[in-house]
């Protein structure tokens, strides 16, 4: 019941994006609402107070910050290239004032993704607190949080930006100070949700719990609350119900516990395959299974699986017992003070080897992991392998034993389930299986499998993909006797590969639900990332997806970079200018040769033509032009005679003129 209610109490403050499923899972709870309003309102309450609780704001902005350590360094890294480049001594296009504004918008279109998750994380944390956690949070961090903003906003000096995470190393640094304090003491439930604390004698059932007997409601909370020191903080409650008992959960925020409950639905439906073949003896293989109650789209309740241990806390307990004996060697026999040891985490562990063989090959642990040496990994993780003692499961299921034959049957069981959670992981591509993930009940040998997020090879996409089939390190399998592997183990595998291929048509049918219906953590989507540390968007009205806020990155950076070179194509545009008035007057100078050459080409023309008829003349014996100097020499006497001849004439006229004047 409180299931349904709230899926559609999820989704009832956007009715106008409602399908059709959601408004008749509407009509229904309006119904509901009518014979029992009492009851909805409690189960409505209990799942917004459960959202509250679900990351709180130092855990919030501690996963925002240790999340985007990398992002954070190579911004700063590419923005202290760009300062070099915009400020270096050669570029005297710009001016200091233009260098200070294109810095200005380069530093705020490389930020703009960070600023805008911290931004947002900033509004959340600001609104008005609710409960002593959340007033204690704002007096403790609002002032660092408010001046680590405004300086990441507006560096004092772009050529040190790279100092502008400083202040948010140091929030880090004590919200992780925090964080180790509060696993050793547990939190209160008055100071992180006073209404959850208050519920006495509900009418909400118990989560999970059959409805076949007589049902079980919700009296009260436990005011104990411990937070699990994982990625996402889930936290451990109890409550107690009206049988009188302890239920006690895992409560998960970030994840979509949706895949997890038709996981198990599916454990159950094998659990029934199990037992219909050894119907007629003892049942050799079991799943073991748990409630998962999902409460939203990114929270839910898990039942809490008692008398189990994780892989990892036995690893942890080696560690310290090593590092203790080290330490009580060094102090000497006789100690004055108690011993106060600390252990490396695993990654710490796993970097303090790997960095300085990546240094010797020029790289660093900000590169890309798909960028290092395949050696250089094996290498350290066989040192690591050599490093950790082979039996440490082995002598847990030992000494858990009361007797050998207690050990035996132990054993036995522990091949059996190691067998049935590798074949399921195997067909639905279960991966994740980090040490906290799996747990073993030392007194039977069971292995229980938890988290199951990460399915259907959705491991082989993770930034360090999973390529094995299911976990099979060297503690398991030392653990599976003197055969190992070839033994019962192999012996169960092909068994239960047998048992589920009979029953494949009914496997097929379910697995057919997350074709049709997929989820949305296992779907590889771009929105899954983008931002860890969040709740919904709508609380503050804002929705931005990674696509548009990559395009205004990239919108910011264009403009900035011709911005920068505006200079540049302005002196462009100068020599452009002066080369053209050059073309200009060229171009007039070539059509004025031209025309002179139309002149030239007319008078070689004449000249071509007297060249022929002299070349005519000069291999013709009786040509015209071999007799033109006799004929010049004759025209010019012919011409003196005609002369002297009208020269007499003249002088006769003359005379006769004065002779007739005379005797007129």
């Amino acid at each position: 019941m409180p299931v349904f209610f709230t899926r559609v109490d999820m989704i009832e403050n956007s009715p106008s994006e409602l399908s059709s499923l959601d408004r008749c899972l509407a009509v229904i709870v309006d119904s509901l609402t009518q014979k029992n309003p009492i009851m909805v309102k409690a189960v409505r309450d209990l799942v917004s107070e459960l959202c509250r609780i679900t990351l709180l704001w130092d855990e919030m902005w501690l996963a925002a910050l240790m999340q985007r350590q990398g992002e954070v360094h190579r911004r700063l890294l590419q923005i202290e290239a760009e300062t070099k480049r915009t400020f270096a001594i050669h570029n005297h296009v710009l001016s200091m004032e233009r260098k200070e504004a294109v810095m200005r918008q380069k530093y705020i279109a490389t930020m703009k993704p960070l600023l805008w998750v911290l931004e947002y994380l900033a509004a959340v944390t600001a609104q008005p607190p609710e409960t002593q956690n959340e007033r204690q949070f704002q007096a403790e961090y609002g002032e660092l949080i408010t001046m680590a903003i405004q300086k990441l906003q507006n560096p004092s000096n772009y050529k040190s930006s790279i100092n502008v995470w400083d202040p948010f190393k140091q929030l880090q640094q004590m919200l992780m100070h925090r964080a180790q304090k509060r696993m050793q003491t547990p939190l209160s439930l008055n100071e992180i949700s006073p209404h959850l604390a208050a519920i006495q004698s509900s009418c909400i059932s118990m989560p999970g719990h059959s409805q076949m007997d007589e049902p079980v409601l919700l009296e009260s909370f436990c005011l104990d609350v411990s937070v699990l020191p994982t990625k996402t903080k889930p936290k451990k409650i109890s409550m107690i119900g009206s049988d009188g008992r302890r239920h006690t959960y895992l409560f998960k925020g970030l994840e979509d516990l949706h895949l997890d409950e038709r996981i198990m639905q599916f454990m159950a439906i094998v659990n029934n395959m199990f037992a219909k073949a050894h119907k007629h003896q003892t049942q050799l293989y079991l799943a073991r299974d748990y409630a998962v109650i999902p409460l939203g789209a990114r929270s839910g309740l898990i039942q809490w699986v008692d008398n189990v241990t994780p892989l990892f806390g036995i690893y942890k307990r080696w560690q310290q017992r090593e590092a203790l004996a080290k330490a009580m060697q060094q102090a000497g026999s006789q100690p004055t003070a108690p011993l106060q040891v600390q252990v490396r985490k695993p990654n710490e562990l796993f970097y303090a080897k790997i960095i300085p063989l990546l240094n010797e090959k020029g790289l660093n642990e900000h590169t890309p992991r798909k960028e290092w040496p395949l050696g250089i990994q094996m290498r350290v993780l066989k040192e690591l392998m050599n490093e950790t003692p082979r039996e440490l499961l082995t002598k847990e299921l030992w000494c858990a034993s009361s007797c050998a034959s207690e050990w035996w049957a132990v054993t036995q069981t522990y091949c059996r389930s190691t067998a049935v959670m590798c074949m399921i992981g195997y067909i639905i591509g279960l991966g994740d299986r980090h040490l906290d993930n799996l747990l073993v009940e030392f007194t039977t040998g069971q292995v229980v499998h938890v988290d199951y997020n990460v399915c259907f090879e959705k491991g082989k996409s993770l930034r360090v993909p999973e390529r094995v089939p299911f976990r099979m390190t060297q503690n398991i399998e030392n653990a599976l006797g003197f055969t190992g592997v070839e033994g019962l183990f192999r012996i169960s595998c092909e068994d239960i590969l047998r048992i589920l291929r009979r029953g494949r048509e009914t496997l097929l049918t379910l697995l057919e639900a997350f074709v049709y219906d997929p989820l949305i953590d296992w779907t590889q989507s771009e929105e899954a990332a983008f931002p860890l540390a969040m709740r919904t968007t709508t609380e503050l009205g804002v929705r931005q997806t990674r696509k548009e806020m990559e395009w205004e990155v990239a919108e910011g950076m264009l403009i900035t970079k011709l911005a920068e070179s505006e200079p540049h194509w302005q002196k462009n545009r100068e020599n452009l200018c002066s080369v053209l008035l050059a073309l200009e007057k060229h171009l007039n100078d070539i059509a004025l040769t031209s025309e002179q050459m139309v002149g030239y080409q007319e008078k070689i023309g004449k000249l071509d033509k007297e060249i022929s008829i002299l070349t005519e003349a000069v291999s013709t014996p009786n040509h015209p032009l071999i007799s033109m100097q006799d004929r010049l020499s004759e025209q010019s006497r012919i011409s003196a005679e005609q002369k002297r001849l009208l020269s007499l004439i003249k002088e006769k006229y003359d005379d006769s003129l004065e002779w007739n004047q005379k005797y007129k």
